[in-house]
C-alpha cells in the first residue's frame, strides 16, 4: 500500500469545511476533531486529514466508544481500546507516560497521542509500514496491509480535494 502523508499545514477553515462536506458532521463537532487531528498531525509528522479518515473508521467520530472487548466470567466488560482513534492504554503509555483510560476520551489527547504513536512508528519502521504497526503492533510483521487500507486512503484523497 501507498506511504502514509506526511504532516501539511493546511488551513483550518478548509480542513472544517472538507470535514462537513465529506464526514457530514455539524460544523462544531467539525471543528472539534480537525483541532485535535491538526494537533497530532503536527506532533507526529502526519497529515491531519488521515488522522481525521482514522477516527472515522475507528469510532465514526464517537469520542465515548471503546472497542476490543472481553466479557469477563459472564459479567464485566473490559475494553481495551478508547476513543476516537481506538488506542490501547498500555500503548498509549508507550508515549505518554501518567495518561489515564478516561484521557483517551478526550477527543485532542486522543489525536494528539495517535500523532506521537504514528511518529514512533514511522521513525522505526518508515512511512509505508507505520500503519501496520499502529493496527496490529507486534503482529505486523507478518501483515502486508490493513482490511480497510484502501478505503481509508480513497476516503482521504477525497477530502484533500477540498483543501
Amino acid at each position: 500500500h501507498a506511504p502514509l502523508p506526511p504532516y501539511k499545514n493546511v488551513s483550518y477553515p478548509k480542513l472544517v469545511d472538507a470535514s462537513v462536506k465529506v464526514f457530514k458532521l455539524d460544523k462544531d463537532k467539525a471543528e472539534i476533531m480537525v483541532t485535535g487531528a491538526m494537533l497530532g498531525g503536527r506532533v507526529g509528522n502526519i497529515h491531519p486529514a488521515w488522522l481525521l479518515v482514522m477516527a472515522r473508521f475507528e469510532s465514526r467520530f464517537n469520542p465515548n466508544v471503546k472497542g476490543d472487548c472481553k466479557r469477563i466470567n459472564g459479567k464485566k466488560k473490559r475494553c481495551k481500546a478508547h476513543g476516537l482513534c481506538q488506542i490501547h492504554i498500555r500503548t498509549a503509555w508507550t508515549v505518554a507516560k501518567g495518561l489515564k483510560k478516561r484521557d483517551l476520551f478526550s477527543p485532542i489527547t486522543n489525536f494528539v497521542v495517535a500523532g506521537l504513536l504514528y511518529k514512533r512508528y514511522i521513525e522505526k519502521y518508515g512511512r509505508k509500514r507505520a500503519h501496520l504497526y499502529y493496527a496490529f503492533g507486534t503482529k505486523a510483521k507478518y501483515k502486508s496491509t490493513t482490511p480497510t487500507f484502501s478505503k481509508r486512503y480513497r476516503m482521504m484523497k477525497r477530502l484533500m480535494k477540498y483543501l
